[in-house]
């Protein structure tokens, strides 16, 4: 059987299988509807009116998808799946038991997107599925954790400029820290704007980069490692984050090598086309030697030497309020 022959005989395959599901699906007890998925590079079958191609699913093999209406749909389908193989294998559908897809996807069976192409927006609706994002649809300004500045739906250009600065900015933060541990002064306070305020007097990157290199002489090897980092844009041009740091000093001088968790809360600019600091404040938790158990508050504004800060979670308002209501 030739290339086309083999394609004709899957494609009827599936369409005869279609039709045994859509029978299924039409019974009162059993509240399905059909979704099917082609694996890539598998040509397009023609199997029932339409499909749409998945990664991660082998060529030459068709998923066909119960899925609850009343329920999210995801890859592989809980309420049931059914899987052709390759004609010339095994020309038959097979039952199989629901798998887990987080192995396919890399990120578990529910991809965002996936509910709006197949379950119907009344039923989201009735379910309590999406129903912030179905409300932010209804107002044309979707529902968004990215700040309170929102680009218009239509404004595609300006949606994906956000997407491109939100990667400019989260790559300031690791910058910062490579330039800060290899001591690359020149690197570190190019990623700050020009006229960046340094201390109650002094202004710009000149002034910066004394500060940096009179702080750092104090100490020996550094690491900082970056971790969670939340954005939020005020416009096209600014934005806010909140950066978690683990860090490590080397302090000759005290014979003691210190780790500690700290956060920064950032100020960000775009200036002539590239996003900057406009301002970092640094805030800790402890900071203690690598041979001593961390405590609230230990090394926070305790050595002469050190960086004076704010405490952690002290710094926090709702950390107040929390233990306000706690109490009462």
């Amino acid at each position: 059987m030739g290339e086309r022959g083999r394609r004709e005989a899957a494609a009827a395959a599936v369409r005869e299988r279609i039709g045994e599901v859509e029978h299924l699906a039409e019974e009162p007890a059993r509240p399905f509807r059909v979704h099917v998925v082609h694996g890539r590079p598998e040509p397009q079958l023609e199997a029932g009116g339409g499909g749409e191609a998945c990664e991660g699913v082998d060529a030459g093999v068709a998923l066909v998808v119960l899925v609850r209406i009343d329920d999210r749909p995801r890859h592989g389908g809980a309420a049931g799946q059914r899987r052709l193989r390759e004609p010339g294998a095994a020309a038959h559908l097979e039952q199989e038991p629901p798998q887990d897809t987080s192995a396919v996807h890399g990120h578990g069976a529910y991809v965002s997107g996936y509910a709006n192409k197949t379950l119907h927006a009344s039923s989201r609706r009735q379910t309590g599925v999406d129903n912030g994002r179905e409300r932010a649809r209804e107002r044309d300004t979707p529902m968004s954790r990215l700040g309170t500045w929102e680009p218009a739906r239509s404004d595609i250009e300006a949606r994906l400029d956000r997407m491109e600065s939100l990667a400019d900015v989260r790559q300031l933060p690791y910058r910062y820290a490579l330039a800060l541990d290899s001591r690359d002064m020149d690197a570190l306070v190019a990623l700050f704007e020009p006229d960046v305020q340094v201390g109650r007097d002094r202004r710009g990157r000149d002034a910066l980069k004394d500060w940096f290199t009179a702080t750092m002489r104090k100490y020996g090897a550094s690491i900082h490692f970056i971790g969670n980092h939340v954005v939020d844009f005020d416009d096209a041009d600014h934005a806010r984050g909140i950066v978690y740091c683990r860090d490590e000093l080397e302090r000759p001088g005290l014979g003691r090598w210190d780790v500690g968790t700290i956060q920064y809360w950032d100020a960000y600019v775009r200036v002539d086309g590239e996003w900057c600091f406009a301002r970092r404040r640094f805030l800790r938790w402890y900071l203690v030697d690598a041979l001593s158990r961390p405590r609230h508050g230990a090394g926070v504004n305790e050595d002469a030497d050190a960086l004076t800060t704010q405490q952690l979670p002290e710094a926090f308002d709702s950390w107040h309020r929390f233990w306000e209501a706690a109490r009462s």
